[in-house]
């Protein structure tokens, strides 16, 4: 089973081997389609945001259809920089580069 390691260096080797696949809008992707692997590491690029995910998880645990109830946390994430990521990685389709 790959762990998140192997997925890291999978996106590292395509991207210096320039492997790209061309979208329909004609964006430069380096994919990895079904990837199954066990998440033993918090994240494959970069580190967690863990205060926004947490903002995520409510909202979503809220089951509201409406981001505007949570847009002042929303903004003030923005406004600091911060990378959106997912607390649980399970499986990656695309990233773009």
């Amino acid at each position: 089973m790959f762990k998140v390691a192997d997925i890291r260096n999978h996106f590292i080797n395509e991207l210096k081997l320039k492997k790209f696949t061309i979208d329909k809008t004609g964006a430069r992707t380096i994919e990895m389609i079904g990837a199954s692997f066990i998440a033993d590491e918090e994240a494959i690029f970069g580190e967690p945001n863990f205060e926004y995910i947490d903002h995520e998880l409510d909202w979503y645990n809220d089951m509201s259809t409406n981001i505007m109830t949570y847009m002042d946390q929303v903004k003030h994430h923005l406004k600091l920089g911060k990378c959106l990521q997912m607390k649980k990685v399970r499986s990656i389709q695309t990233m773009v580069f």
